[in-house]
């Protein structure tokens, strides 16, 4: 048996922290992936890591929360290079112990609500068949519709009862920080 196979099979107990660490490897991959072919398209982007941005976690390995995004440098970034930030959800860092964390189930929704609020997004769309999300940002300020608590309760719900939907999580998140969360349309396979 290699090392691998012995690895990669299902263990009883195992380290949290390694376990957060490969985890977020594959968003991390993804994320530098796309800011690659966007970039072969003419699109100025760059991928970020969690702890690059900084997505500041507790220490819950596999089930952290966030306790603090600084939006700023995205911010900026955008604003001087016209640079798409592509982020790897899912993932932060701990400040106490260095360490990558995840956020567990959800926590790609959740990411994206929290990051959206961070830099003051006027809203966070997620798609769900191909998870991927989208923040908008007018220039001028806040152009988008105003966030709705009944619309927010009513993807908690769809959340909670099992529905493809917004993570709870992100849900919650969005009514604290008024953040709409929109599902534009759903991606089909041809």
């Amino acid at each position: 048996m290699s090392w691998w196979n012995g690895a990669a099979r299902p263990q009883p107990l195992h380290d949290a922290r390694e376990y957060d660490a490969v985890v977020a490897s594959g968003e991390q991959v993804t994320a530098g992936l796309l800011a690659i072919a966007l970039q072969a398209i003419g699109i100025q982007a760059r991928s970020w890591q969690g702890w690059q941005i900084p997505i500041l976690t507790s220490d819950a390995h596999a089930s952290a929360r966030i306790l603090e995004i600084d939006g700023a440098e995205l911010i900026n970034r955008f604003r001087e290079r016209k640079e798409v930030a592509v982020i790897a959800g899912f993932q932060g860092i701990c400040p106490q112990t260095q360490r990558i964390t995840t956020l567990g189930r959800g926590g790609s929704d959740t990411s994206a609500v929290a990051i959206a609020a961070a830099i003051h997004a006027d809203r966070c769309d997620i798609l769900y068949r191909c998870r991927r999300r989208l923040y908008h940002r007018s220039a001028g300020g806040s152009q988008g519709a105003p966030a709705r608590q009944d619309r927010l309760r009513g993807h908690a719900g769809t959340g909670l009862a099992g529905r493809q939907g917004p993570a709870v999580r992100s849900v919650e998140l969005g009514m604290v920080h008024n953040m709409p969360i929109f599902r534009p349309f759903q991606l089909r396979q041809a």
